[in-house]
């Protein structure tokens, strides 16, 4: 008997995790950007967004979070290919 490994995924749970995310990371930056340019105010957690938060930069959390992304995407094509390879021919 072979050992196999099975992976369960709700494409549209996992579309909606995902959107989620995306749609977070949008408005914290949104927030970042309209506290620190319309209202000039500045402080730390101001300065952490900007730094870390900010869709405009690299290195930062929304940088790590594509590249997560296509890591991810990389790693289900792989998962996929060595099924498929395995598979017996139709």
């Amino acid at each position: 008997m072979k050992d196999t490994l099975q992976i369960r995924l709700i494409p549209g749970r996992v579309a909606l995790v995902l959107c989620i995310v995306a749609a977070a990371l949008a408005v914290i930056h949104l927030i970042g950007m309209f506290y620190t340019y319309v209202l000039g105010l500045s402080s730390d957690v101001t300065d952490f967004l900007i730094n870390h938060i900010n869709l405009e930069r690299e290195t930062n959390i929304p940088t790590l979070f594509q590249t997560c992304l296509m890591l991810a995407n990389a790693a289900l094509l792989a998962i996929i290919w060595r099924a498929r390879r395995a598979a017996p021919a139709r």
